[in-house]
């Protein structure tokens, strides 16, 4: 087995549980924010429909935000196993 292979099966193990458990957080997110739209929305007696941009912007961001989240997890994760902490002393992580 080569050297440091582990961390990039680490890293595709991640990407893998996060896109798989993608979905359901979208759903989960979503949902509550659509929630809280309407929450919003109903107490508020002037408005006569649901702006369609707010929704889709909100979308937007919730979509953006989750990826921001993946990108952040590995490299952290890279950087915690990378090369250069092994040669400060750390160990392999296969």
């Amino acid at each position: 087995m080569r050297e440091y292979s582990g961390i990039a099966g680490g890293i595709a193990g991640a990407i893998f549980f996060f896109f798989a458990s993608l979905a359901f957080v979208l759903v989960v997110v979503l949902y509550t924010f659509f929630t809280i739209y309407a929450m919003v929305k109903w107490s508020d007696f002037d408005a006569a429909h649901a702006n369609v941009t707010f929704l889709l912007t909100g979308v937007a961001v919730i979509s953006a935000t989750l990826v921001v989240v993946l990108v952040a997890a590995i490299s952290l994760a890279g950087r915690a196993m990378g090369k250069a902490n092994l040669r400060r002393g750390g160990e392999p992580s296969d």
